[in-house]
């Protein structure tokens, strides 16, 4: 289980709307792609309005097929599924690089005596919809997750529940069209 501590960062965004989600998250994303494994996890598919944002923005074609292949669809059980297949695969690389072994089943008895954490690159969830979804999620990723992992929560603004002077005051950064 994830604690407090084990986060890389702390990170939240307000959006108005679905596009104005996107293109807060458009410069964070692209700036972090190829460094990070990024998943998203939305109450909402964003698939169709992500799709109209990347036709219209001046980005590469190569920048803009990064940015289509993250699931902005998939439903969360799915994610949660590939998350946790993520992890134990990058689990089983660093205990082959640190014990120089290959089977499979010796190294799963390894990683439960050695309980390495994950060494590689890092994880960035972003979770967009409701409070109450946000909340969830996060509440899913914290049992799942050990280390290496930035949580960026984007809340929308119409949210009764958002309280966006309160909720602000929690994060080490918040996203803007102007990046952080």
């Amino acid at each position: 289980m994830i604690t407090e501590e084990q986060y890389t960062e702390k990170t939240c965004l307000f959006c108005a709307s679905n596009y104005h989600l996107e293109m807060i998250l458009l410069p964070y994303i692209k700036e972090r792609i190829d460094k990070n494994k990024i998943i998203v996890f939305t109450e909402n598919s964003l698939e169709e309005s992500i799709n109209v944002l990347l036709n219209k923005v001046n980005l590469s074609e190569n920048d803009k097929e990064k940015i289509r292949s993250l699931n902005w669809k998939k439903t969360e059980e799915t994610k949660f599924e590939g998350l946790n297949e993520f992890l134990k695969n990058a689990e089983i690389e660093v205990l082959k690089g640190e014990k120089g072994d290959t089977d499979l089943e010796e190294l799963e008895d390894k990683k439960e005596e050695t309980n390495l954490e994950i060494e590689e690159k890092n994880t960035i969830v972003i979770v967009n919809g409701s409070f109450d979804y946000i909340k969830n999620v996060k509440s899913k990723i914290n049992r799942a997750i050990r280390k290496n992992v930035e949580i960026v929560e984007c809340f929308h603004i119409g949210d009764s529940a958002v309280d966006i002077s309160e909720l602000s005051q929690k994060y080490e950064n918040v996203l803007n069209t102007k990046k952080i």
